[in-house]
């Protein structure tokens, strides 16, 4: 597991291991966006919002089929697996996780939690792209 710094980062991680055609799975947040993207006289707020919804197309085009896959989380990370944004700040989003996950018992693990790992240890879906999304 590797920790990018970022969304804006992933594509340079997918590079390298493209190049060498190690198997990855890429997991990251969606961060919908609540306007229609060609709003015009956009706020600072919602240009920065647009520019990380913007960033999951990058992503998609970043994959090589071949050896990598893609999980997309909706809305965010920490309401699918269950943190606060409190801990994700302070221990990231995989310390916050770890440390949530290592004291539960994988029969307590929500459904979203099973599939995103059934996903990585076993994917068997067709498309090398798949969203999971907070039911």
């Amino acid at each position: 597991m590797i920790e990018c710094g970022g969304k804006t980062n992933i594509h340079i991680f997918m590079r390298v291991l493209n190049k060498f055609k190690i198997h990855y799975v890429v997991i990251h947040d969606i961060d919908p966006i609540d306007f229609p993207e060609d709003k015009e006289n956009k706020t600072d707020q919602e240009k920065a919002k647009l520019r990380m919804f913007k960033e999951n197309d990058f992503i998609n085009r970043t994959l090589d089929i071949k050896c990598g896959r893609i999980i997309k989380i909706k809305p965010e990370l920490e309401t699918v697996i269950g943190i606060s944004k409190n801990q994700a700040e302070k221990q990231g989003k995989i310390g916050a996780a770890f440390f949530k996950f290592d004291e539960i018992d994988v029969d307590n693990y929500s459904d979203e939690i099973i599939k995103i790992l059934d996903l990585i240890i076993n994917w068997q879906e067709e498309s090398n792209i798949i969203e999971i999304c907070k039911k």
